[in-house]
C-alpha cells in the first residue's frame, strides 16, 4: 500500500487448466499488486514476477441537504462525510451546467469527526433548480471523491 515500500503476501490462488487465475482484494488506500510464483518454483527453476498494477482507491463522500425543495434565494445546508479520515482537505459543491459540466458554487474544508471520517458543513445560497454534488480533493493515498448527485427543485 502507498506509500509504496515493498510487497507482502496478500492472497495465495492457483490457475485453472488454461494458466488464468483471480482473486478479490478491497485496498483502504492506493496499492500495487503484484503475482509472483511460489517458492520454489513448480515448473521453472526461478520466480516469475508480473509487472505491478496500480489499484487506486476513491475517497467516499456522502451528501446531506437541509431541504431538497427551497424557495428561490434561500440558503440550504450542505454536510456529509468523508472517509477515511482526511482532515483539512478541500471541498467543492457543484451544480452540473447544462453542458454537462461541474461548476463550483461553494467551497469549503472537511474538519474531524467520530471514527476514521473527517466532516462537512457549508450554507449555499440556491437561486436555480439543479443537480448538485460534494467533491473532496484527494492526496497522495487516495484519489478525489464525489458524492452521489442530489437533485434541488428551487419554488
Amino acid at each position: 500500500p502507498y506509500p509504496f515500500h515493498g510487497f507482502k503476501d496478500v492472497r495465495v490462488t492457483r490457475t485453472d487448466s488454461k494458466g488464468a487465475y483471480r482473486f478479490v482484494v478491497k485496498p483502504v488506500r492506493h496499492t500495487r499488486y503484484r503475482t509472483v510464483t511460489p517458492q520454489p518454483a513448480t515448473i521453472y527453476d526461478t520466480v516469475i514476477k508480473s509487472p505491478e498494477v496500480l489499484v487506486h482507491v476513491r475517497l467516499r463522500v456522502s451528501i446531506g441537504l437541509s431541504d431538497s425543495t427551497p424557495r428561490r434565494g434561500q440558503r440550504v445546508r450542505f454536510a456529509g462525510l468523508a472517509a477515511p479520515k482526511h482532515n483539512g482537505r478541500r471541498v467543492f459543491i457543484q451544480r452540473r451546467r447544462r453542458d454537462g459540466r461541474w461548476r463550483t458554487v461553494a467551497r469549503t474544508v472537511t474538519g474531524d469527526a467520530s471514527g476514521n471520517r473527517s466532516r462537512y458543513v457549508r450554507r449555499v445560497r440556491i437561486r436555480r433548480t439543479g443537480l448538485y454534488r460534494v467533491r473532496v480533493r484527494g492526496d497522495g493515498d487516495h484519489s478525489t471523491g464525489n458524492s452521489r448527485p442530489r437533485v434541488i427543485r428551487v419554488h
